[in-house]
């Protein structure tokens, strides 16, 4: 199968239909984890644990997508991208409701967080599968870009529960309304995917990505680095915001305002690669970028929080679209199969980060963890250029 007739050039549905299923899907898979980030101080405060709880419990969520990963890649490959964003959405759904009406201790909660996990590990796959059958070829840019800011989008709501819902009226109105949202979500999935095996669709019976693992593997790695950082600072600013003087109300604004940086970054980037080859040069300058919006953020001083914090989200979250974009389009035939590997390292990253970051916070205090963060975000940024290199040496497949 040749790759024009794996990705189709003319959309089975509207651009703007598609770009709005892509971005719900994974605003409603996110929303468990992002929502207990978010409203982490009431939630140590009403069931006793310490931040080290926190950083497990959102681990132990990001690790069951994480193992689930190439699986539901698979899975979404042979069934669909309607079928996979349905799946997300039902087990967010029951994830939120869940801790709504029964989470009174870390392990409920812990438990509950994990059913998300695996909602995660399915709306991704989804929605790449999605972009890659049913978009223009020269709309995929922007709409990778729209598509993974749905991730920054779930921590804006999460923020934005805080002074909207959670002051008033507790954390367990905020999880319900998610809920509720996350049902309301699934009424707009199409019953089935326009594409279909005989009109050159990527779905029906499996096909290997053209990318070698070892090359998918050493870009997973890349990403996962990089989202250890942007899901630390979404897991733990409003908390670390409050611990410096910041009240509980605006450290949530603080969340929303720089969770909607990110948000732009990548739309903005996408539509950018829609006109310039953009590769992993690029996603390595974004990454290191954000390492320095957390160097920031270690000042303790709450005018440089609040850039560093808009500057970790802006460029240290605006690289994921084109990533994926790069995977994609390197893979047509199989292109959730290959996303389900590079994503399993995207939820290996975010699941260690919030977890050593809080053992670290809880052992030495915020400002060494934060360290420990920008310095991981270099990492991420060395990881980006060293795949880039290998793959022009010869010794793995060229990605982007």
């Amino acid at each position: 199968m040749t790759s024009s007739q794996a990705l189709p050039r003319q959309p089975r549905i509207g651009v703007p239909l598609l770009a709005a299923l892509s971005v719900g899907s994974l605003v409603i898979a996110q929303l468990p984890t992002f929502l207990t980030g978010a409203v982490g101080v009431q939630l140590q405060r009403d069931m006793g644990f310490g931040a080290t709880e926190l950083g497990a419990a959102i681990a132990a969520s990001l690790a069951m997508s994480f193992l689930g990963s190439v699986a539901f890649g698979k899975l979404v490959q042979r069934h669909g991208w309607t079928a996979g964003m349905r799946f997300a959405a039902g087990l967010s759904a029951l994830s939120m409701g869940g801790i709504a009406l029964l989470a009174d201790s870390w392990l409920p909660l812990a438990g509950l967080l994990i059913l998300g996990g695996v909602a995660k590990s399915a709306g991704h796959p989804a929605a790449n599968l999605a972009i890659a059958g049913e978009s223009p070829v020269h709309r995929q840019g922007l709409l990778f870009g729209i598509k993974q800011a749905g991730v920054p989008a779930a921590a804006m709501l999460g923020g934005l529960s805080v002074p909207l819902v959670v002051i008033d009226h507790g954390w367990r109105a905020s999880f319900a309304i998610s809920a509720v949202l996350a049902v309301a979500f699934i009424m707009f999935v199409p019953r089935r995917s326009r594409t279909t095996a005989d009109s050159g669709s990527v779905t029906g019976p499996l096909r290997q990505p053209e990318t070698r693992r070892l090359a998918l593997i050493v870009l997973a790695a890349g990403a996962g680095a990089g989202v250890a950082v942007s899901n630390s600072v979404a897991g733990f600013l409003t908390s670390y915001s409050v611990t410096i003087g910041i009240d509980e109300g605006s450290a949530g604004l603080l969340l929303a305002v720089a969770s909607f940086s990110g948000l732009a970054g990548r739309v903005a980037i996408g539509w950018v690669s829609d006109k310039i080859a953009l590769g992993l040069g690029t996603v390595s300058v974004l990454l290191a970028s954000g390492g320095g919006g957390v160097a920031l953020i270690t000042t303790q001083v709450p005018e440089l929080v609040v850039i560093g914090s808009i500057v970790a989200f802006g460029a240290g979250w605006a690289w994921a679209g084109i990533f994926n974009l790069a995977v994609v389009r390197r893979n047509p035939s199989a292109p959730a199969i290959a996303t389900g590997y590079t994503q399993a390292g995207v939820y290996a990253g975010a699941g260690v980060g919030p977890f050593f970051f809080g053992v670290l916070a809880d052992w030495g205090g915020y400002v060494i963890a934060w360290w420990a963060v920008a310095a991981v975000a270099l990492v991420a940024a060395a990881i980006m250029l060293l795949g880039d290199r290998t793959s022009l040496s010869g010794n793995l497949p060229v990605v982007d």
